[in-house]
């Protein structure tokens, strides 16, 4: 069968000094490869694989199983293509096999490849469009802050991406929005990070949007952040008013902000559970420090008001 996206397994008539080998050249497993037929056929996966076989196997079955990517293209709208005159797939030379999917895999039975076809697979519904290749996700706890990081291969009427954040991985919020790259085929990475992340055990995940506004998922990432008291501020810089927490309660006496002169801004705070907003009296542009306090204990933070 083999670990890779492509298994096939059950052939009819393998004989001893059979084989049939199958391999890509590294193209990205994602879609938006237009060079199809445009009738039944709207588009393709970048990657093509070529059989190699020796002797007459007969048919098989074979899967592909797209975890790990990211679109809407999943259903029956998906068929194998096979290219056996070498002229690409225009000519639907070998009639497209239509398959049954399940979870993130689609399978295609009875399938009767001989040697040197090329094979990938379309789709014949545009406005579901086929994946953008995710390469990675991945959230890592730093300095008590959750970073997360991922990177596509390539994507298709990708318009932007949602960090979600779960307690339970059950019930999801959203931490961040970041654009998309629309349609490309070059290699992006993309970075943001949660400031002021959940103490204990938390989920994160990638959700990922189409311009036609479907979406899909990621795999869920588990972190844990140990109870710290540290001075978080957000947005900042920031434009007026910004949030603040230190992980307890606190009175409005605590809290000062001050410039670079070490003269003081009026300010007013609004507390929400243990998150705090600061408006400060229309200050103009410049780095300020935010100063709390609660008896021992003292943090102080740069703020940057921006015009």
């Amino acid at each position: 069968k083999g670990s890779g996206a492509v298994r096939m397994w059950n052939p009819s008539g393998l004989a001893n000094g059979e084989f049939l080998i199958w391999g890509h050249a590294g193209q990205a497993f994602a879609g938006g490869n237009t060079a199809v037929d445009g009738v039944v056929i709207q588009e393709r996966l970048q990657r093509i694989w070529r059989v190699s076989e020796t002797g007459d196997v007969g048919t098989v079955s074979i899967s592909v199983n797209l975890a790990g990517t990211m679109g809407s293209a999943l259903g029956s709208n998906l068929r194998l293509l096979i290219d056996r005159d070498g002229d690409g797939f225009a000519d639907n030379d070998v009639t497209p096999i239509a398959g049954s999917f399940s979870g993130t895999t689609v399978t295609f039975s009875g399938v009767n490849f001989q040697n040197g076809d090329r094979f990938t697979i379309g789709n014949t519904n545009i406005a579901l469009p086929l994946p953008i290749d995710l390469l990675s996700f991945d959230a890592v706890v730093i300095q008590n802050e959750v970073q997360l990081t991922w990177a596509t291969a390539s994507e298709q009427n990708n318009d932007f991406f949602t960090i979600e954040r779960s307690k339970s991985g059950e019930e999801w919020e959203s931490v961040a929005k970041i654009d998309g790259g629309g349609n490309t085929v070059e290699l992006r990475h993309y970075k943001t990070s949660d400031g002021m992340p959940h103490t204990g055990v938390s989920y994160y995940r990638l959700k990922q949007t189409d311009y036609d506004g479907k979406y899909s998922y990621s795999s869920v990432k588990r972190v844990e952040v140990d109870q710290v008291y540290q001075l978080k501020a957000f947005p900042n810089p920031t434009k007026g008013k910004f949030t603040f927490t230190t992980g307890f309660e606190l009175e409005e006496g605590n809290v000062k902000l001050i410039n670079l002169l070490g003269q003081g801004i009026p300010i007013t705070v609004e507390q929400d559970g243990l998150y705090y907003m600061v408006s400060p009296a229309s200050p103009p542009p410049g780095v300020y420090i935010l100063q709390v306090k609660k008896g021992f204990w003292a943090q102080s933070i740069r703020v940057i008001l921006e015009q």
